[in-house]
């Protein structure tokens, strides 16, 4: 602190304040996953987030016949905007399944992380019917 150069009885203090530029949303916030039973053998599996707008983030994808995991891994990587989509094919028909999504961010994820979703029962195939 010094004295004003101009007004001796007046004492100066130095605050400096520089404006931000108002921060991207670069962490993924989770809004939530749904399963759609697609045919007897398909789950579609949408994953919707907010955030991530330096795209940095990815999605992954498991199913299981239990609720246990790790599962077997039905997509990978799936990158891009809100929402990602994985197709699992080639299930049994008649069989239930689980499934689990995964969000990976290096800025970070809030909320529900991994989402564990089911089961899910595939309906018989045509050919399945006796």
């Amino acid at each position: 602190m010094k004295l004003h150069p101009m007004f001796p009885g007046l004492l100066l203090v130095g605050v400096l304040v520089v404006p931000q530029p108002a921060r991207a949303g670069n962490d993924t916030a989770v809004v939530g996953s749904n399963v759609l039973v697609s045919s007897c053998s398909q789950l579609t599996v949408t994953a919707t987030f907010t955030g991530d707008d330096n795209r940095d983030g990815s999605t992954q994808v498991e199913y299981n016949t239990a609720d246990a995991w790790p599962g077997t891994v039905a997509c990978s990587g799936i990158s891009g905007g809100s929402p990602r989509q994985c197709l699992v094919p080639d299930l049994s028909s008649g069989q239930s399944y689980w499934v689990r999504v995964t969000f990976s961010d290096p800025d970070g994820v809030s909320g529900p992380n991994p989402e564990v979703l089911g089961p899910y029962t595939l309906p018989s195939c045509g050919a399945d019917t006796v």
